[in-house]
């Protein structure tokens, strides 16, 4: 349910700020031993450059905490393993 809730969320808020959104693939998963769900997917709005997002929802018995990270694609050289080890970071603590 919150796989899709989060997804219809998406959807509905780039329609509203007119932005066009690229393959999103949604994976469940662990990252630092907690819950996670993790949703990729590019965006373009009006006429900015295309974003690389990474959107990571971490949930345990009372919270649900949600981090984004992105980048413009044409500076994917500059800071793409950077965006790939820094979720490694968090930690959610009760």
């Amino acid at each position: 349910l919150l796989k899709e809730d989060s997804y219809a969320t998406l959807e509905e808020a780039s329609k509203y700020f007119g932005c066009s959104l690229g393959e999103t693939t949604i994976e469940e998963g662990y990252v630092n031993r907690m819950n996670a769900l993790k949703f990729t997917y590019s965006r373009t709005c009006r006429n900015n450059p295309e974003i690389y997002v990474q959107q990571y929802k971490f949930f345990n018995s009372d919270q649900i905490v949600e981090i984004i990270l992105s980048y413009r694609l044409s500076e994917s050289d500059r800071w793409e393993k950077d965006f790939s080890s820094i979720i490694d970071t968090f930690i959610l603590t009760n």
